[in-house]
This record gives structure tokens, C-alpha cells and sequence, in this order.
């Protein structure tokens, strides 16, 4: 059964946005051969997609999410990420990338949710909490940056807790009370 539905999710993606003919269009800021070099890549992401018959191609669809987002194609490049948390919702790659992209259009609140369900997905991951509190400081909700901060470290494993952690968590603090 999963099989068939996965089947239907790329056939309807097919369809769709996400790996559709259409290119996205070149940057102002993107030099000529950079941005061909991104149209190739989209073009062979796109045929493995389209290839790929019994598999989902996780692989594909975050490297056509991460391609768009470079273009600043965001709705395709939300589509591709959308497609892989579809099949596996707790794909960390997929979510933080995700958030990013909300955030680059300035959907924050959406963005604080998504670095929060990466939280929940990687308990122990520097980069996600660094995201979720540079987020919280960026949208003047210092209080609940340091409220997560202060969670991540009860919650945080005992046994991993080093320098490198305990550096991590004072740089977040500090970045925090800076103005």
C-alpha cells in the first residue's frame, strides 16, 4: 500500500509545480554560468525524478528544493520539501530547509513552527536550536528564545554535555542580551 501512495505522490508531482518543465528565472544578482550550471542540475534532478518508478527519491526532491531556493523560486522549492516531510515527516534536512524558506519570504511565524518541529525531530541539534533562537531575536520574542534555550538544556543529554556544549549554550545567551 505505501508503495502505491508513494507512486501517486511523485505521479501527482509530476504534475505539478515541483518538477514541472517550467525553469525558474535567473536572479538579478546571479552570474550567467552559475545559473546555467543551476538549470542543469534542475533538469537531471528532474529526470530521476520522473525515472524513479518504485522508490521515492528523497534525495532528488531535496536537492530540487534546495536548487529552487537558490533560484528564489520558493514555491517550488516548498513543494520539493513538502513532498519529502510527505513521506517522511521527521526528515531534518527537509524541515530546516523549509524553514529557511519561509523565512527568506518572511513568514517567520511559519518558519518558528517548522525550527520548532526540527527541535522536536533532532533534540540535540546545535544548528536547529541556533536557528529557533536567532529566529526568536530577530522577531523581538527574546524571552521565549531563552525559555527553548533553557529547555533544550534540561532536556539535553546528560552524558553529551561538554565544553563544546557548554560554549554553545553561552554563545546563545549572550547573543540573546546582545542589542
Amino acid at each position: 500500500m505505501k508503495k502505491y501512495s508513494v507512486s501517486l505522490l511523485i505521479l501527482g508531482l509530476l504534475f505539478s509545480g515541483c518538477v514541472s518543465e517550467k525553469l525558474p528565472q535567473k536572479p538579478e544578482d546571479m552570474p550567467d554560468v552559475q545559473y546555467e550550471k543551476y538549470i542543469e542540475l534542475i533538469k537531471s534532478t528532474r529526470q530521476t525524478i520522473k525515472e524513479t518508478k518504485d522508490a521515492f527519491p528523497t534525495q532528488a526532491y531535496l536537492d530540487m528544493g534546495l536548487y529552487s531556493q537558490i533560484l528564489q523560486d520558493y514555491a517550488a522549492a516548498e513543494d520539493a520539501y513538502n513532498a519529502v516531510l510527505e513521506v517522511v515527516p521527521t526528515n531534518n534536512l527537509a524541515l530546516n530547509n523549509l524553514a529557511v524558506v519561509k523565512e527568506e519570504q518572511g513568514k517567520d511565524e511559519e518558519a518558528l513552527l517548522l525550527y520548532g518541529r526540527l527541535i522536536d525531530a533532532a533534540p540535540t541539534s546545535y544548528e536547529a536550536m541556533n536557528d529557533l533562537v536567532r529566529l526568536f531575536k530577530k522577531t523581538g520574542r527574546v524571552q521565549d528564545g531563552r525559555k527553548t534555550l533553557e529547555n533544550f538544556i534540561k532536556n539535553f543529554p546528560q552524558e553529551k554535555k561538554n565544553d563544546a556544549f557548554l560554549k554553545f549554550v553561552s554563545d546563545m545567551f549572550i547573543s540573546l542580551n546582545e542589542k
